[in-house]
Protein backbone atom coordinates (compact mmCIF):
# COMPACT_ATOMS: atom_id res chain seq x y z
CA UNK A 1 0.00 0.00 0.00
CA UNK A 2 2.94 2.40 0.57
CA UNK A 3 3.80 2.27 -3.10
CA UNK A 4 0.20 2.74 -4.13
CA UNK A 5 -0.17 5.85 -1.95
CA UNK A 6 3.10 7.33 -3.23
CA UNK A 7 2.09 6.70 -6.84
CA UNK A 8 -1.29 8.37 -6.35
CA UNK A 9 0.20 11.31 -4.46
CA UNK A 10 2.33 12.18 -7.49
CA UNK A 11 -0.70 11.55 -9.69
CA UNK A 12 -2.83 14.01 -7.68
CA UNK A 13 -0.09 16.64 -7.60
CA UNK A 14 -0.12 16.59 -11.39
CA UNK A 15 -3.90 16.85 -11.53
CA UNK A 16 -3.78 19.85 -9.22
CA UNK A 17 -1.76 21.81 -11.77
CA UNK A 18 -3.54 20.69 -14.92
CA UNK A 19 -5.76 23.11 -16.78
CA UNK A 20 -9.55 22.94 -16.81
CA UNK A 21 -9.64 24.37 -20.33
CA UNK A 22 -12.69 23.66 -22.47
CA UNK A 23 -10.47 22.65 -25.37
CA UNK A 24 -9.83 18.92 -25.21
CA UNK A 25 -7.42 18.64 -28.12
CA UNK A 26 -4.99 21.27 -26.82
CA UNK A 27 -4.36 21.46 -23.07
CA UNK A 28 -2.07 24.24 -21.76
CA UNK A 29 1.29 23.30 -20.20
CA UNK A 30 1.64 22.14 -16.62
CA UNK A 31 1.75 24.80 -13.88
CA UNK A 32 3.74 27.91 -14.70
CA UNK A 33 6.56 26.19 -16.52
CA UNK A 34 6.90 26.48 -20.26
CA UNK A 35 6.30 23.42 -22.35
CA UNK A 36 9.93 23.01 -23.39
CA UNK A 37 11.45 23.58 -19.95
CA UNK A 38 9.10 21.17 -18.21
CA UNK A 39 9.26 18.25 -20.61
CA UNK A 40 12.94 18.70 -21.45
CA UNK A 41 14.04 18.25 -17.84
CA UNK A 42 15.06 14.75 -16.82
CA UNK A 43 14.03 15.69 -13.29
CA UNK A 44 10.43 16.13 -14.46
CA UNK A 45 10.25 12.85 -16.35
CA UNK A 46 8.57 11.01 -13.47
CA UNK A 47 5.95 13.70 -12.90
CA UNK A 48 5.21 13.95 -16.63
CA UNK A 49 4.77 10.16 -16.83
CA UNK A 50 2.36 10.15 -13.91
CA UNK A 51 0.56 13.01 -15.62
CA UNK A 52 -0.20 10.65 -18.47
CA UNK A 53 -1.99 8.38 -15.98
CA UNK A 54 -3.91 11.30 -14.50
CA UNK A 55 -6.99 11.25 -16.70
CA UNK A 56 -7.77 7.68 -15.68
CA UNK A 57 -8.79 9.04 -12.29
CA UNK A 58 -10.90 12.03 -13.33
CA UNK A 59 -13.99 11.72 -11.15
CA UNK A 60 -17.24 10.53 -12.76
CA UNK A 61 -15.49 9.87 -16.07
CA UNK A 62 -13.96 6.47 -16.75
CA UNK A 63 -15.14 5.07 -13.42
CA UNK A 64 -18.80 6.02 -13.60
CA UNK A 65 -19.76 7.24 -17.06
CA UNK A 66 -17.58 4.94 -19.17
CA UNK A 67 -17.36 1.68 -17.21
CA UNK A 68 -20.75 1.72 -15.50
CA UNK A 69 -22.79 4.09 -17.65
CA UNK A 70 -21.83 3.12 -21.18
CA UNK A 71 -20.50 -0.37 -20.55
CA UNK A 72 -23.07 -1.74 -18.11
CA UNK A 73 -26.20 0.42 -17.72
CA UNK A 74 -26.53 0.88 -21.49
CA UNK A 75 -26.56 -2.92 -21.81
CA UNK A 76 -28.97 -5.59 -20.60
CA UNK A 77 -26.76 -6.35 -17.57
CA UNK A 78 -28.11 -3.53 -15.41
CA UNK A 79 -30.89 -0.99 -15.09
CA UNK A 80 -29.86 2.53 -14.14
CA UNK A 81 -31.54 2.71 -10.73
CA UNK A 82 -30.98 5.61 -8.33
CA UNK A 83 -33.61 7.18 -6.11
CA UNK A 84 -36.21 7.32 -8.90
CA UNK A 85 -36.44 7.25 -12.74
CA UNK A 86 -35.26 10.88 -12.97
CA UNK A 87 -32.17 10.56 -10.77
CA UNK A 88 -29.00 11.56 -12.71
CA UNK A 89 -30.83 12.02 -15.99
CA UNK A 90 -27.91 11.43 -18.35
CA UNK A 91 -27.32 7.96 -16.88
CA UNK A 92 -31.05 7.32 -17.25
CA UNK A 93 -30.71 8.40 -20.88
CA UNK A 94 -28.02 5.77 -21.48
CA UNK A 95 -30.27 3.11 -19.97
CA UNK A 96 -33.17 4.02 -22.29
CA UNK A 97 -31.09 4.81 -25.40
CA UNK A 98 -32.26 8.42 -25.19
CA UNK A 99 -28.80 9.99 -24.99
CA UNK A 100 -28.07 12.98 -27.22
CA UNK A 101 -24.91 14.69 -28.52
CA UNK A 102 -25.71 17.56 -26.17
CA UNK A 103 -25.29 15.39 -23.04
CA UNK A 104 -22.42 16.98 -21.15
CA UNK A 105 -21.83 14.90 -18.02
CA UNK A 106 -21.55 11.58 -19.87
CA UNK A 107 -20.62 11.93 -23.54
CA UNK A 108 -18.60 15.13 -23.42
CA UNK A 109 -16.83 14.28 -20.17
CA UNK A 110 -15.59 10.91 -21.43
CA UNK A 111 -14.49 12.31 -24.78
CA UNK A 112 -12.75 15.22 -23.09
CA UNK A 113 -10.78 13.39 -20.43
CA UNK A 114 -9.64 10.65 -22.80
CA UNK A 115 -8.33 13.26 -25.22
CA UNK A 116 -6.65 15.16 -22.41
CA UNK A 117 -4.88 11.94 -21.53
CA UNK A 118 -3.78 11.58 -25.14
CA UNK A 119 -2.52 15.18 -25.11
CA UNK A 120 -0.30 14.52 -22.10
CA UNK A 121 0.97 11.34 -23.74
CA UNK A 122 1.74 13.13 -26.99
CA UNK A 123 3.63 15.87 -25.15
CA UNK A 124 5.70 13.31 -23.29
CA UNK A 125 6.47 11.29 -26.41
CA UNK A 126 7.56 14.47 -28.17
CA UNK A 127 10.27 15.20 -25.60
CA UNK A 128 11.15 11.98 -23.77
CA UNK A 129 13.39 10.46 -26.49
CA UNK A 130 15.66 13.52 -26.34
CA UNK A 131 16.23 12.97 -22.62
CA UNK A 132 18.37 9.90 -23.40
CA UNK A 133 21.09 11.90 -25.13
CA UNK A 134 24.40 11.71 -23.29
CA UNK A 135 22.99 9.57 -20.49
CA UNK A 136 24.24 6.29 -19.05
CA UNK A 137 22.77 3.00 -20.21
CA UNK A 138 20.87 2.77 -16.92
CA UNK A 139 19.23 6.17 -17.40
CA UNK A 140 18.43 5.42 -21.03
CA UNK A 141 16.75 2.19 -19.98
CA UNK A 142 14.73 4.10 -17.37
CA UNK A 143 13.60 6.62 -19.99
CA UNK A 144 12.69 3.81 -22.40
CA UNK A 145 10.54 2.19 -19.72
CA UNK A 146 8.67 5.45 -19.17
CA UNK A 147 8.20 5.81 -22.92
CA UNK A 148 6.72 2.32 -22.91
CA UNK A 149 4.30 3.29 -20.13
CA UNK A 150 3.21 6.39 -22.01
CA UNK A 151 2.67 4.44 -25.23
CA UNK A 152 0.58 1.89 -23.33
CA UNK A 153 -1.54 4.69 -21.88
CA UNK A 154 -2.04 6.40 -25.22
CA UNK A 155 -3.12 3.06 -26.64
CA UNK A 156 -5.53 2.56 -23.73
CA UNK A 157 -7.08 6.01 -24.17
CA UNK A 158 -7.54 5.50 -27.90
CA UNK A 159 -8.95 2.01 -27.42
CA UNK A 160 -11.61 3.33 -25.04
CA UNK A 161 -12.43 6.17 -27.44
CA UNK A 162 -12.98 3.63 -30.23
CA UNK A 163 -15.17 1.48 -27.98
CA UNK A 164 -17.37 4.45 -27.21
CA UNK A 165 -17.37 6.52 -30.40
CA UNK A 166 -16.02 4.27 -33.16
CA UNK A 167 -13.48 5.96 -35.41
CA UNK A 168 -12.20 9.17 -33.83
CA UNK A 169 -9.73 11.94 -34.76
CA UNK A 170 -6.23 10.49 -34.73
CA UNK A 171 -3.55 12.65 -33.12
CA UNK A 172 -0.10 11.17 -32.62
CA UNK A 173 1.54 14.47 -31.69
CA UNK A 174 0.39 17.79 -30.20
CA UNK A 175 -1.64 19.51 -32.96
CA UNK A 176 -1.43 23.09 -34.18
CA UNK A 177 -4.47 25.36 -34.06
CA UNK A 178 -4.99 24.93 -37.81
CA UNK A 179 -4.90 21.16 -37.44
CA UNK A 180 -7.46 21.24 -34.62
CA UNK A 181 -9.99 23.25 -36.60
CA UNK A 182 -9.77 21.00 -39.67
CA UNK A 183 -9.32 17.57 -38.10
CA UNK A 184 -11.38 14.71 -39.49
CA UNK A 185 -12.61 11.43 -38.15
CA UNK A 186 -10.41 8.38 -38.80
CA UNK A 187 -11.67 4.84 -39.25
CA UNK A 188 -11.44 2.35 -36.42
CA UNK A 189 -8.74 0.50 -38.35
CA UNK A 190 -6.65 3.64 -38.69
CA UNK A 191 -6.82 4.31 -34.96
CA UNK A 192 -6.10 0.65 -34.26
CA UNK A 193 -2.95 1.02 -36.36
CA UNK A 194 -1.53 3.52 -33.86
CA UNK A 195 -2.72 1.44 -30.89
CA UNK A 196 -1.02 -1.64 -32.27
CA UNK A 197 2.25 0.14 -32.96
CA UNK A 198 2.28 1.75 -29.51
CA UNK A 199 1.73 -1.58 -27.81
CA UNK A 200 4.30 -3.41 -29.92
CA UNK A 201 6.79 -0.69 -28.96
CA UNK A 202 5.82 -0.89 -25.28
CA UNK A 203 5.92 -4.67 -24.78
CA UNK A 204 9.72 -5.14 -25.09
CA UNK A 205 10.59 -2.30 -22.68
CA UNK A 206 7.98 -2.74 -19.95
CA UNK A 207 8.77 -4.91 -16.92
CA UNK A 208 6.65 -7.89 -15.96
CA UNK A 209 4.25 -7.31 -13.10
CA UNK A 210 6.51 -8.72 -10.39
CA UNK A 211 9.29 -6.31 -11.41
CA UNK A 212 7.26 -3.08 -11.33
CA UNK A 213 8.79 -0.12 -9.49
CA UNK A 214 5.39 0.88 -8.12
CA UNK A 215 2.10 -0.98 -7.89
CA UNK A 216 -0.33 0.22 -10.54
CA UNK A 217 2.08 1.07 -13.34
CA UNK A 218 1.71 -0.45 -16.79
CA UNK A 219 3.42 -3.82 -17.22
CA UNK A 220 4.38 -6.04 -20.13
CA UNK A 221 1.36 -8.25 -19.36
CA UNK A 222 -0.99 -5.25 -19.43
CA UNK A 223 0.31 -4.24 -22.87
CA UNK A 224 0.02 -7.81 -24.18
CA UNK A 225 -3.52 -8.10 -22.81
CA UNK A 226 -4.62 -4.80 -24.34
CA UNK A 227 -3.13 -5.79 -27.69
CA UNK A 228 -4.97 -9.12 -27.50
CA UNK A 229 -8.19 -7.24 -26.80
CA UNK A 230 -7.69 -4.83 -29.68
CA UNK A 231 -6.99 -7.71 -32.07
CA UNK A 232 -10.09 -9.52 -30.80
CA UNK A 233 -12.24 -6.44 -31.36
CA UNK A 234 -10.80 -5.89 -34.83
CA UNK A 235 -11.53 -9.51 -35.71
CA UNK A 236 -15.09 -9.23 -34.39
CA UNK A 237 -15.71 -6.06 -36.38
CA UNK A 238 -14.32 -7.73 -39.50
CA UNK A 239 -16.51 -10.80 -38.99
CA UNK A 240 -19.74 -9.01 -38.11
CA UNK A 241 -19.58 -5.73 -40.06
CA UNK A 242 -17.00 -6.23 -42.81
CA UNK A 243 -14.67 -3.83 -44.55
CA UNK A 244 -17.49 -2.17 -46.51
CA UNK A 245 -18.70 -0.45 -43.35
CA UNK A 246 -17.05 2.98 -43.55
CA UNK A 247 -16.88 3.26 -39.76
CA UNK A 248 -14.38 0.43 -39.48
CA UNK A 249 -12.23 0.68 -42.57
CA UNK A 250 -9.94 -2.19 -43.58
CA UNK A 251 -10.35 -4.26 -40.41
CA UNK A 252 -8.96 -7.80 -40.62
CA UNK A 253 -9.65 -11.17 -39.07
CA UNK A 254 -6.78 -11.64 -36.60
CA UNK A 255 -8.06 -14.14 -34.07
CA UNK A 256 -4.80 -16.08 -34.27
CA UNK A 257 -2.80 -13.05 -33.15
CA UNK A 258 -5.32 -12.27 -30.40
CA UNK A 259 -4.89 -15.81 -29.11
CA UNK A 260 -1.10 -15.50 -29.27
CA UNK A 261 -0.95 -12.39 -27.08
CA UNK A 262 -3.57 -13.61 -24.63
CA UNK A 263 -1.66 -16.86 -24.21
CA UNK A 264 1.58 -14.96 -23.62
CA UNK A 265 -0.11 -13.38 -20.61
CA UNK A 266 -1.46 -16.75 -19.47
CA UNK A 267 1.91 -18.48 -19.78
CA UNK A 268 3.87 -15.66 -18.12
CA UNK A 269 3.35 -17.01 -14.61
CA UNK A 270 2.56 -13.48 -13.41
CA UNK A 271 -1.18 -13.91 -12.90
CA UNK A 272 -3.63 -16.25 -11.22
CA UNK A 273 -7.37 -16.61 -10.72
CA UNK A 274 -7.59 -15.97 -6.99
CA UNK A 275 -9.52 -18.70 -5.20
CA UNK A 276 -9.13 -21.30 -7.94
CA UNK A 277 -7.65 -23.76 -5.44
CA UNK A 278 -10.25 -23.00 -2.82
CA UNK A 279 -7.96 -20.50 -1.09
CA UNK A 280 -9.68 -17.85 1.02
CA UNK A 281 -8.71 -14.37 2.18
CA UNK A 282 -9.06 -12.20 5.25
CA UNK A 283 -11.28 -9.19 4.44
CA UNK A 284 -14.02 -7.27 6.22
CA UNK A 285 -16.38 -9.91 4.86
CA UNK A 286 -14.68 -12.43 7.12
CA UNK A 287 -11.48 -14.39 7.60
CA UNK A 288 -12.46 -16.90 4.89
CA UNK A 289 -13.65 -14.66 2.08
CA UNK A 290 -13.81 -16.55 -1.21
CA UNK A 291 -11.54 -15.57 -4.08
CA UNK A 292 -14.19 -14.07 -6.38
CA UNK A 293 -15.51 -11.82 -3.62
CA UNK A 294 -11.96 -10.92 -2.57
CA UNK A 295 -11.07 -9.86 -6.13
CA UNK A 296 -13.47 -6.91 -5.86
CA UNK A 297 -12.57 -5.66 -2.38
CA UNK A 298 -10.07 -2.98 -1.45
CA UNK A 299 -8.01 -5.79 0.08
CA UNK A 300 -7.96 -7.41 -3.36
CA UNK A 301 -6.66 -4.31 -5.14
CA UNK A 302 -3.64 -5.24 -7.30
CA UNK A 303 -3.94 -8.91 -6.35
CA UNK A 304 -2.66 -11.82 -8.43
CA UNK A 305 -5.64 -11.46 -10.76
CA UNK A 306 -4.95 -7.82 -11.53
CA UNK A 307 -3.58 -7.02 -14.99
CA UNK A 308 -4.29 -3.29 -15.01
CA UNK A 309 -6.27 -1.20 -12.53
CA UNK A 310 -6.96 2.48 -11.96
CA UNK A 311 -5.46 3.20 -8.57
CA UNK A 312 -7.76 4.70 -5.92
CA UNK A 313 -7.53 5.45 -2.22
CA UNK A 314 -9.90 7.02 0.30
CA UNK A 315 -8.06 10.03 1.68
CA UNK A 316 -9.32 12.79 3.98
CA UNK A 317 -7.77 15.62 1.97
CA UNK A 318 -10.69 15.86 -0.52
CA UNK A 319 -8.09 17.07 -3.01
CA UNK A 320 -10.05 17.96 -6.18
CA UNK A 321 -11.91 14.65 -5.97
CA UNK A 322 -8.94 12.81 -7.48
CA UNK A 323 -8.03 10.22 -4.88
CA UNK A 324 -10.95 7.83 -5.10
CA UNK A 325 -13.79 7.06 -7.46
CA UNK A 326 -17.55 7.45 -7.62
CA UNK A 327 -18.44 3.77 -7.83
CA UNK A 328 -18.80 2.86 -4.16
CA UNK A 329 -21.26 5.69 -3.54
CA UNK A 330 -23.12 5.33 -6.83
CA UNK A 331 -23.54 1.56 -6.98
CA UNK A 332 -23.91 0.44 -3.34
CA UNK A 333 -27.48 -0.56 -2.48
CA UNK A 334 -29.81 2.33 -1.75
CA UNK A 335 -31.11 1.14 1.62
CA UNK A 336 -30.63 -1.24 4.52
CA UNK A 337 -33.03 -2.15 7.32
CA UNK A 338 -32.22 -0.27 10.52
CA UNK A 339 -32.87 -1.40 14.09
CA UNK A 340 -36.41 0.01 13.90
CA UNK A 341 -37.08 -2.26 10.90
CA UNK A 342 -37.28 0.76 8.62
CA UNK A 343 -35.49 1.45 5.37
CA UNK A 344 -32.37 3.51 6.06
CA UNK A 345 -30.79 5.48 3.19
CA UNK A 346 -27.26 4.33 2.34
CA UNK A 347 -25.67 4.13 -1.14
CA UNK A 348 -27.14 5.64 -4.28
CA UNK A 349 -28.32 2.40 -5.86
CA UNK A 350 -27.23 2.63 -9.51
CA UNK A 351 -26.19 -0.25 -11.84
CA UNK A 352 -28.91 -2.66 -10.69
CA UNK A 353 -28.52 -6.24 -12.03
CA UNK A 354 -31.41 -7.31 -14.26
CA UNK A 355 -33.60 -10.40 -14.36
CA UNK A 356 -32.06 -11.09 -17.76
CA UNK A 357 -28.58 -11.20 -16.26
CA UNK A 358 -29.62 -13.35 -13.31
CA UNK A 359 -31.21 -15.87 -15.68
CA UNK A 360 -27.73 -16.58 -17.09
CA UNK A 361 -26.57 -18.16 -13.82
CA UNK A 362 -27.21 -21.67 -12.62
CA UNK A 363 -28.84 -21.81 -9.21
CA UNK A 364 -26.12 -21.94 -6.60
CA UNK A 365 -23.40 -20.23 -8.67
CA UNK A 366 -21.21 -18.62 -5.95
CA UNK A 367 -20.62 -15.54 -8.12
CA UNK A 368 -24.23 -14.40 -7.73
CA UNK A 369 -23.66 -13.19 -4.17
CA UNK A 370 -20.81 -10.93 -5.33
CA UNK A 371 -22.70 -9.57 -8.34
CA UNK A 372 -26.15 -8.85 -6.90
CA UNK A 373 -27.50 -7.67 -3.55
CA UNK A 374 -30.94 -9.18 -3.10
CA UNK A 375 -33.61 -8.66 -0.47
CA UNK A 376 -32.60 -10.38 2.77
CA UNK A 377 -28.87 -10.25 2.06
CA UNK A 378 -26.83 -8.28 4.59
CA UNK A 379 -24.46 -5.34 4.34
CA UNK A 380 -21.93 -4.01 6.87
CA UNK A 381 -22.92 -0.55 8.10
CA UNK A 382 -21.94 1.77 10.93
CA UNK A 383 -24.73 2.54 13.38
CA UNK A 384 -24.95 4.53 16.60
CA UNK A 385 -26.13 2.47 19.58
CA UNK A 386 -26.34 4.09 23.01
CA UNK A 387 -24.26 6.94 21.68
CA UNK A 388 -21.47 4.69 20.40
CA UNK A 389 -20.58 3.93 16.76
CA UNK A 390 -20.87 0.20 16.02
CA UNK A 391 -20.26 -1.72 12.79
CA UNK A 392 -22.87 -4.39 12.23
CA UNK A 393 -24.41 -6.45 9.44
CA UNK A 394 -27.95 -5.38 8.58
CA UNK A 395 -30.49 -6.75 6.07
CA UNK A 396 -30.55 -5.08 2.67
CA UNK A 397 -33.73 -3.32 1.51
CA UNK A 398 -33.97 -3.46 -2.30
CA UNK A 399 -37.44 -1.99 -2.70
CA UNK A 400 -36.14 1.23 -4.29
CA UNK A 401 -34.30 -0.68 -7.02
CA UNK A 402 -36.12 -1.05 -10.37
CA UNK A 403 -34.92 -4.67 -10.52
CA UNK A 404 -35.24 -5.37 -6.77
CA UNK A 405 -31.45 -5.86 -6.71
CA UNK A 406 -28.34 -3.84 -6.02
CA UNK A 407 -24.77 -4.04 -7.31
CA UNK A 408 -22.18 -5.49 -4.91
CA UNK A 409 -18.92 -5.36 -6.84
CA UNK A 410 -17.79 -1.95 -5.56
CA UNK A 411 -18.83 -2.15 -1.92
CA UNK A 412 -16.53 -1.08 0.90
CA UNK A 413 -16.66 -1.33 4.68
CA UNK A 414 -17.44 1.61 7.00
CA UNK A 415 -13.74 1.81 7.94
CA UNK A 416 -12.65 1.81 4.31
CA UNK A 417 -15.19 4.38 3.14
CA UNK A 418 -18.52 5.15 4.80
CA UNK A 419 -17.13 6.33 8.14
CA UNK A 420 -13.96 7.94 6.76
CA UNK A 421 -14.88 9.53 3.42
CA UNK A 422 -14.65 13.28 2.96
CA UNK A 423 -16.44 13.23 -0.39
CA UNK A 424 -18.75 10.90 -2.30
CA UNK A 425 -15.97 10.48 -4.89
CA UNK A 426 -13.59 8.95 -2.35
CA UNK A 427 -14.42 5.33 -3.17
CA UNK A 428 -11.31 3.27 -2.35
CA UNK A 429 -11.80 0.18 -4.53
CA UNK A 430 -9.69 0.19 -7.70
CA UNK A 431 -11.42 0.05 -11.07
CA UNK A 432 -10.31 -3.21 -12.68
CA UNK A 433 -9.84 -2.27 -16.34
CA UNK A 434 -8.23 -5.62 -17.23
CA UNK A 435 -8.63 -8.72 -15.07
CA UNK A 436 -6.85 -12.00 -15.70
CA UNK A 437 -10.27 -13.67 -16.02
CA UNK A 438 -10.98 -11.35 -18.95
CA UNK A 439 -7.71 -12.39 -20.62
CA UNK A 440 -8.57 -16.09 -20.22
CA UNK A 441 -12.00 -15.52 -21.76
CA UNK A 442 -10.42 -13.57 -24.61
CA UNK A 443 -8.13 -16.54 -25.24
CA UNK A 444 -11.15 -18.86 -25.16
CA UNK A 445 -13.02 -16.73 -27.70
CA UNK A 446 -10.06 -16.41 -30.04
CA UNK A 447 -9.33 -20.15 -29.86
CA UNK A 448 -12.97 -20.95 -30.60
CA UNK A 449 -12.95 -18.65 -33.62
CA UNK A 450 -9.76 -20.34 -34.81
CA UNK A 451 -11.62 -23.66 -34.78
CA UNK A 452 -9.99 -24.99 -31.61
CA UNK A 453 -13.04 -25.62 -29.43
CA UNK A 454 -11.07 -27.96 -27.16
CA UNK A 455 -8.66 -25.22 -26.11
CA UNK A 456 -11.57 -22.80 -25.74
CA UNK A 457 -13.25 -25.31 -23.43
CA UNK A 458 -10.11 -25.64 -21.30
CA UNK A 459 -10.00 -21.88 -20.78
CA UNK A 460 -13.71 -21.56 -20.03
CA UNK A 461 -13.43 -24.39 -17.53
CA UNK A 462 -10.68 -22.49 -15.72
CA UNK A 463 -13.22 -19.73 -15.09
CA UNK A 464 -15.88 -22.19 -14.01
CA UNK A 465 -13.48 -24.04 -11.73
CA UNK A 466 -12.60 -20.86 -9.87
CA UNK A 467 -16.28 -20.00 -9.54
CA UNK A 468 -17.07 -23.48 -8.22
CA UNK A 469 -14.19 -23.43 -5.73
CA UNK A 470 -15.56 -20.21 -4.26
CA UNK A 471 -18.65 -22.06 -3.07
CA UNK A 472 -17.10 -23.99 -0.23
CA UNK A 473 -16.50 -27.67 0.39
CA UNK A 474 -18.62 -30.01 -1.69
CA UNK A 475 -19.96 -27.33 -4.05
CA UNK A 476 -20.50 -28.63 -7.61
CA UNK A 477 -21.82 -25.49 -9.35
CA UNK A 478 -20.86 -24.51 -11.96
CA UNK A 479 -19.52 -27.84 -13.22
CA UNK A 480 -16.87 -28.06 -15.91
CA UNK A 481 -18.10 -28.54 -19.46
CA UNK A 482 -17.46 -32.17 -20.37
CA UNK A 483 -17.89 -31.64 -24.11
CA UNK A 484 -16.59 -28.86 -26.29
CA UNK A 485 -18.03 -25.47 -25.41
CA UNK A 486 -20.48 -23.89 -27.84
CA UNK A 487 -20.41 -20.26 -28.94
CA UNK A 488 -23.54 -19.54 -26.90
CA UNK A 489 -21.99 -21.10 -23.78
CA UNK A 490 -18.79 -19.12 -24.26
CA UNK A 491 -20.45 -15.72 -24.53
CA UNK A 492 -22.76 -16.60 -21.63
CA UNK A 493 -19.76 -17.45 -19.43
CA UNK A 494 -18.16 -14.14 -20.33
CA UNK A 495 -21.32 -12.37 -19.25
CA UNK A 496 -21.52 -14.22 -15.93
CA UNK A 497 -17.89 -13.71 -15.01
CA UNK A 498 -17.66 -10.03 -15.97
CA UNK A 499 -21.18 -8.97 -14.98
CA UNK A 500 -21.73 -5.28 -14.18
CA UNK A 501 -18.04 -4.43 -14.77
CA UNK A 502 -18.65 -2.49 -17.98
CA UNK A 503 -17.91 -5.06 -20.70
CA UNK A 504 -21.35 -6.16 -21.86
CA UNK A 505 -22.39 -3.28 -24.14
CA UNK A 506 -19.11 -3.28 -26.06
CA UNK A 507 -19.32 -7.08 -26.45
CA UNK A 508 -22.85 -6.94 -27.83
CA UNK A 509 -21.83 -4.35 -30.41
CA UNK A 510 -18.68 -6.10 -31.60
CA UNK A 511 -20.54 -9.43 -31.85
CA UNK A 512 -23.16 -7.70 -34.01
CA UNK A 513 -26.04 -8.67 -31.70
CA UNK A 514 -26.72 -5.42 -29.85
CA UNK A 515 -29.97 -4.76 -31.69
CA UNK A 516 -31.06 -8.37 -31.24
CA UNK A 517 -30.49 -8.25 -27.47
CA UNK A 518 -31.38 -4.65 -26.63
CA UNK A 519 -34.24 -3.69 -28.93
CA UNK A 520 -37.43 -4.38 -26.99
CA UNK A 521 -35.52 -4.86 -23.70
CA UNK A 522 -37.94 -4.05 -20.86
CA UNK A 523 -36.56 -2.00 -18.02
CA UNK A 524 -37.77 -2.42 -14.46
CA UNK A 525 -39.46 1.00 -14.58
CA UNK A 526 -41.71 -0.29 -17.38
CA UNK A 527 -39.85 1.43 -20.23
CA UNK A 528 -39.16 -0.56 -23.42
CA UNK A 529 -35.80 0.21 -25.02
CA UNK A 530 -35.73 0.90 -28.73
CA UNK A 531 -32.31 0.06 -30.16
CA UNK A 532 -31.49 0.65 -33.80
CA UNK A 533 -28.26 -0.36 -35.50
CA UNK A 534 -26.11 1.31 -36.79
CA UNK A 535 -27.24 4.44 -34.91
CA UNK A 536 -26.72 3.14 -31.39
CA UNK A 537 -23.69 0.94 -32.06
CA UNK A 538 -21.55 3.90 -31.02
CA UNK A 539 -22.23 7.02 -29.02
CA UNK A 540 -22.36 10.38 -30.83
CA UNK A 541 -19.49 12.84 -30.77
CA UNK A 542 -20.32 15.56 -28.21
CA UNK A 543 -22.16 18.48 -29.78
CA UNK A 544 -19.64 20.97 -28.42
CA UNK A 545 -16.87 19.27 -30.40
CA UNK A 546 -18.85 19.11 -33.64
CA UNK A 547 -19.76 22.79 -33.29
CA UNK A 548 -16.12 23.72 -32.65
CA UNK A 549 -14.64 21.52 -35.40
CA UNK A 550 -16.90 21.62 -38.49
CA UNK A 551 -14.94 18.88 -40.28
CA UNK A 552 -16.03 16.32 -37.64
CA UNK A 553 -18.99 14.30 -38.91
CA UNK A 554 -21.44 12.26 -36.89
CA UNK A 555 -22.25 8.69 -37.87
CA UNK A 556 -25.51 7.75 -39.54
CA UNK A 557 -28.50 8.50 -37.32
CA UNK A 558 -26.81 11.35 -35.45
CA UNK A 559 -26.40 13.83 -38.31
Amino acid sequence: MKYKVTFISIFITFLFFQSCSDSFFDTPPVAAETEASFYSSLGNLETATIGCYSQLGAVRSIDLNFVIGMGSIASDDADCGGSDPTDTQELQNLDRMLHQPSDVTTLRRIWGYLYKGIYFCNMSLKYFPGLKEGQTDEVQEWVDTRIGEVKFLRAMYYFMLCQAYGGVPLLDEPPSIDEITSIERSTVKEVYGLIEQDLRDAIPVLPVKSQLDDVGRASKGAAQALLAKMLLYESSYNENYGTSDVRFGAVEGRYDEALQYAEEVISSGQYRLVGIDGDTYDTYWGAETNGYRYAFTEDGDNCEESVFEIQHINGPQDWIQARGNALTAFTTNRRYVNLDDEGQEFGWGFNCPTDDLMAEYEAGDPRIATVAAQFGDSILVNMTIDGNPVDMWRPIDTTVSPTNRGCRKYEASPEQYWSTRSHWADGPVNVRLIRYADVILMAAEAAFKEGDAATATTYVNMIRTRARMCGGAGNTVPADFTSNVTWEQLISERRRELACEGHRFWDLVRWGIAEQELDGHLLGIGYTVQFESPKYDFFPIPLTEVDRVPTLEQYQGWR
